[in-house]
């Protein structure tokens, strides 16, 4: 059963919307509920680039990029992701 709870801020969607949405509000000191569909388990990762806004903004934000190197698609699929794999 589950138990009634206060927060700051709800945010429905754990997307890279919900997720910095999320990280901000943190940030500025508020309580964050985020929720989701799907699982804390579940892997949902479908973003294989990010253009240089998206690092930007993330930049802004606080996040590490250089941390997040290691669980990145390498650069060597990129082509095959963007055309697949015939020419």
């Amino acid at each position: 059963m589950m138990t009634p709870s206060t927060v700051d801020c709800l945010i429905i969607g754990a997307g890279p919307t919900g997720c910095v949405a999320a990280l901000l509000a943190d940030q500025l000191g508020l309580s964050v509920r985020l929720v989701d569909h799907q699982g804390p388990d579940a892997y949902r990762g479908s973003a294989h680039y990010l253009n240089a806004y998206s690092l930007m903004a993330l930049a802004h934000c606080g996040i590490d990029l250089d941390a997040l190197t290691p669980d990145t698609t390498p650069s060597s699929h990129a082509f095959r992701l963007a055309f697949g794999d015939a020419m």
